[in-house]
């Protein structure tokens, strides 16, 4: 990917990713101030050994799964603003948007527009790709009851934890549940048979840097001004999780049997892209067009250039793998885009901007009165429902 510089002057308004607190504010990163954070990226022109960068790339599952040991399911808080953020999601749009698609796809197929409805009752199908323990798919089955989803995880504990998770969900329908019981989870229900319940938490390879352990999301949480839910009432009617399941999108295509090419409506990639390698990007981009039937739409959520946690991790010098992506101590990785490069990635396999901007906020902590500089971006891109004019005459 070429180094592009950044521009940020279609950043997001203030009212979007569920901010609406009274320590969150928008702010302008201004051309000084984007050189002045460019100058510490700058100085940190160090990378770690090769033999380092290797091993994080071949630990990536295992340090994954060990941060899901260490912090079960208490690593990120629910994402329950999503259904407001990606309203394709609600009912009413879904339904417009899948006889759309039935649509086209039966003139795409035969020409015909008068055969049975049959398809356009089905419910759409969401594929989390990174799931985790499920802090983005649980929410929204819990309120959009037409949903069908898949989710895949390249942690097996992670997708224990989500299956244990929906089996709670499942069985509290028509309660008002306390949330820390939804979320409860330990290791003695997501080991093999057999094993038994962890000791203390692996401690970090002398290989990795010494780093806060304090993670990007937890602030982002904090910076979305949610307050700790504790109460959720469960409806009868939920949707369906149809299969949690281990796959590393690195690796290749998720399975057939599960998650067959051309049947999902809608994808979710939330901070999940920042997690790999950069020579990674094109490929994943590519499985989940495939993924996608013509009409569907990509959500994704991601870092942003410039953010406070990426200058953090600059101003150490010993975090950086490559240009824009460092290590965290525990061996998890993370990457910060521009909204240039999301759009060379996803338009770069055929899929269409639909939205791609920056939200950057300023959150005071208010124990520490300690200012957090935090930029995301947020972009939906949209598989076409016709192949472009010169791939049809082929």
């Amino acid at each position: 990917m070429a180094e592009e510089e950044p521009h940020f002057d279609d950043a997001g308004p203030v009212g979007s990713i569920g901010f609406k607190a009274d320590n969150v504010s928008p702010y302008v990163l201004t051309k000084a101030s984007q050189r002045e954070a460019q100058s510490i990226l700058d100085g940190d022109n160090k990378p770690v050994s090769e033999l380092h960068k290797d091993k994080y790339e071949r630990e990536a599952g295992r340090n994954w799964d060990i941060f899901y040991k260490r912090n079960t399911t208490n690593a990120f808080k629910d994402r329950h603003y999503l259904s407001k953020e990606f309203t394709e999601l609600s009912a009413h749009s879904c339904r417009a948007g899948r006889e759309a698609r039935t649509l086209a796809q039966r003139e795409a197929d035969d020409g015909d527009t008068t055969s049975s409805d049959a398809q356009s009752d089905c419910r759409p199908v969401l594929v989390d790709f990174g799931c985790g323990v499920g802090n983005a798919v649980v929410p929204l089955l819990i309120k959009n009851p037409h949903l069908r989803a898949i989710g895949f995880d390249i942690s097996k504990r992670a997708i224990d934890f989500l299956n244990n998770k929906w089996r709670r969900v499942l069985a509290n329908r028509g309660r008002t549940v306390n949330l820390k019981d939804l979320n409860a989870d330990s290791e003695e229900t997501t080991g093999p048979p057999g094993e038994q319940s962890a000791a203390a938490p692996e401690p970090p390879s002398p290989l990795q840097p010494s780093q806060p352990t304090s993670s990007d999301d937890e602030e982002m949480a904090a910076a979305q001004g949610q307050q700790d839910r504790n109460i959720e009432s469960i409806p009868m009617e939920v949707g369906e999780l149809v299969h949690g399941f281990v796959h590393d999108i690195t690796k290749g295509d998720p399975p057939e049997d599960v998650c067959p090419s051309g049947s999902a409506d809608f994808a979710l990639l939330l901070f999940v892209l920042s997690a790999l390698a950069p020579a990674h990007f094109r490929d994943v981009a590519q499985r989940i067009s495939r993924v996608l039937r013509p009409g569907g739409v990509l959500m994704l959520r991601d870092y942003g250039r410039y953010d406070m946690a990426q200058l953090r991790f600059a101003a150490q010098r010993k975090c950086k793998i490559e240009e824009n992506f460092y290590v965290r101590w525990d061996g998890t990785r993370t990457y910060y885009f521009t909204v240039e490069e999301l759009r060379e990635i996803f338009c770069g396999c055929g899929l269409v901007e639909l939205e791609n901007r920056y939200h950057m906020r300023e959150i005071v902590n208010r124990k520490t009165e300690q200012r957090m500089r935090r930029i995301w971006i947020q972009a939906k891109f949209e598989k076409p429902s016709h192949a472009p004019a010169a791939a049809e005459e082929t």
